[in-house]
């Protein structure tokens, strides 16, 4: 690929297969990662192909994921985890 080439552009295999990509839980488009501010991304994840993703997404997983979490859904994720927690004992009191 050339350099000028879009992010987006380089996942895509040979063949023409693209992975899915989730941002903080929510599907995304490819295309996402042509705009990509690195600096917001907390952590991601390669997820290779599987049985799990095919029954979760179709056919679309048989191309993978690229999982991003960004500092600010790291943020929400620990904010409703304390919520649940704060319930849970709630509940059992």
């Amino acid at each position: 690929l050339l350099a000028s080439s879009a992010a987006s552009d380089v996942y895509k295999d040979r063949d023409g297969t693209r992975p899915l990509v989730m941002v903080d839980g929510e599907l995304v488009d490819l295309s996402y990662l042509d705009d990509i501010d690195a600096d917001a991304v907390a952590t991601v994840q390669i997820v290779q192909p599987s049985a799990e993703l095919v029954e979760q997404y179709g056919e679309q997983g048989y191309d993978g994921m690229i999982r991003f979490v960004t500092k600010e859904g790291r943020k929400k994720t620990k904010k409703i985890e304390a919520q649940r927690r704060k319930a849970a004992h709630a509940d059992n009191e």
